[in-house]
């Protein structure tokens, strides 16, 4: 059996299969969101961002307005763009079944802080954040080695196929989407899953199911942990076109009422 055959079935059981890119890319973008942080607090205060070291001292200190500037614009990095449209990026996204790419959400780009929650999701799934087709992966790529240290991801194999497959008994879904979960999304803890934290060298990718269950993990290490995220939806699935279509039906009747 070829790696293909070997990632594709590890998804379809499992709910996720992890994948390999060069990592230089990888340290290379991570490299440039350290300068990116370098150059605002050099305009900012005169100080350079070298390093780990220094960004969490910016953002222990009483300036970290400056940290908050730099954290706002990170998501218009080109490099990050230039990484979410690698060859083997949309490969991968084949493997997992989707025919058609295509980013219903930005990318996403997290950068967590030793011993700070503000960024952290508890239990959930990744679909009620970006509606679209319910075939669609979530491309996870951190910037260095994770651990549970560091706080990988944590996710449930095999919850993204039914309840079958759950400790407890009577848990429910609608359209695979797990019940319960209040406005927030996430998900109640009376379904007493059992975690696995994801150890990743830097270059592996991790490709996961939207429906996938999974949470943060908690940076406990002495380093920022930087990662990115795309979520990729399949544009030939009926039920995205036929949301699409309604969105914009509804939006051009709204319109009309508005003459």
């Amino acid at each position: 059996m070829n790696l293909k055959k070997i990632l594709k079935k590890q998804f379809v059981e499992k709910g996720y299969f992890i994948g390999k890119i060069n990592p230089k890319l990888v340290k290379k973008l991570r490299k440039e969101s350290l300068s990116l942080f370098d150059a605002i607090s050099k305009k900012s205060l005169g100080k350079k961002i070298k390093n780990d070291s220094d960004l969490i001292k910016l953002y222990n200190s009483k300036n970290k307005f400056v940290w908050d500037a730099a954290y706002a614009v990170r998501l218009l990095d080109p490099y990050l763009y230039k990484l979410a449209l690698r060859k083997e990026i949309f490969e991968f996204v084949k493997i997992a079944g989707i025919k058609k790419p295509y980013f219903k959400t930005p990318p996403v780009s997290r950068i967590d802080m030793p011993y700070d929650t503000k960024f952290t999701y508890d239990t959930h799934q990744d679909f009620p954040y970006s509606y679209g087709s319910k075939k669609a992966v979530v491309v996870w790529i951190p910037l260095q080695d994770v651990s549970k240290e560091n706080g990988t991801l944590k996710v449930v194999e095999k919850s993204h196929i039914g309840k079958r497959l759950f400790k407890t008994k009577n848990v429910t879904r609608k359209n695979n989407v797990l019940k319960n979960a209040p406005k927030d999304n996430v998900i109640s803890d009376k379904y007493n899953f059992t975690f696995k934290d994801l150890t990743l060298k830097t270059g592996e990718v991790l490709v996961f199911d939207q429906f996938l269950v999974h949470k943060s993990g908690y940076n406990s290490s002495n380093f920022v942990r930087f990662s990115v995220g795309f979520r990729i939806h399949d544009l030939f699935e009926g039920d995205f076109a036929s949301q699409l279509i309604k969105e914009k039906f509804n939006l051009q009747k709204l319109k009309n009422k508005r003459k």
